[in-house]
């Protein structure tokens, strides 16, 4: 049955393997040069928040892009200054601190979602764009009490009131 992975090793490790997850687990660990290593002690403290991201069947989880790899990122961030920080002298430090370095602007501009990134995966309109300033009036003709079914980019803006659906609708994985 389901949820037997040692008595399912093999398809298991197949799961494991597929849809991304060894690119997501070479993603985040590049973005930090795999200095955190060298405190994994501190580094296993995002273990489950890991484990989480890789096993979950929703792929949203196992992308660098979206919101759900950032629960682990501080755990990184953290175990890599502890990690340089236990480096013998400071001429080794300054060396990880510098590999560091270059492997986070490396790893921005290749995946990232900054202004001089590679691709940009949700590129968004300035604030003078007609984009938006369409989007703030339409905003403005919103009753405050009405509820409202809008798509991501629009349903933090009206949160505020008591009933607000994010469309498309978040019931079922698509």
């Amino acid at each position: 049955g389901r949820g037997r992975p040692f008595v399912h090793t093999g398809r298991f490790l197949s799961y494991l393997w597929a849809d991304n997850r060894p690119w997501y687990l070479w993603q985040m660990g590049a973005s930090f040069g795999w200095v955190f290593l060298l405190g994994a002690d501190v580094a296993a403290i995002g273990a489950l928040a890991l484990a989480e991201d890789l096993l979950s069947a929703f792929p949203y989880m196992h992308r660098i892009y979206y919101h759900y790899s950032l629960a682990l990122v501080p755990v990184l961030a953290v175990a890599t200054a502890v990690a340089v920080g236990r480096l013998p002298g400071p001429g080794r430090r300054r060396v990880a601190t510098a590999g560091v370095t270059v492997a986070a602007v490396v790893s921005c501009a290749i995946w990232g979602s900054t202004p001089f990134s590679r691709q940009v995966v949700h590129p968004s309109p300035g604030p003078g764009s007609p984009a938006v300033a369409a989007t703030d009036a339409l905003l403005k003709r919103i009753p405050a009490q009405a509820v409202v079914s809008a798509s991501w980019p629009v349903v933090a803006h009206l949160t505020h009131r008591v009933d607000a659906y994010q469309w498309p609708t978040p019931f079922r994985a698509t």
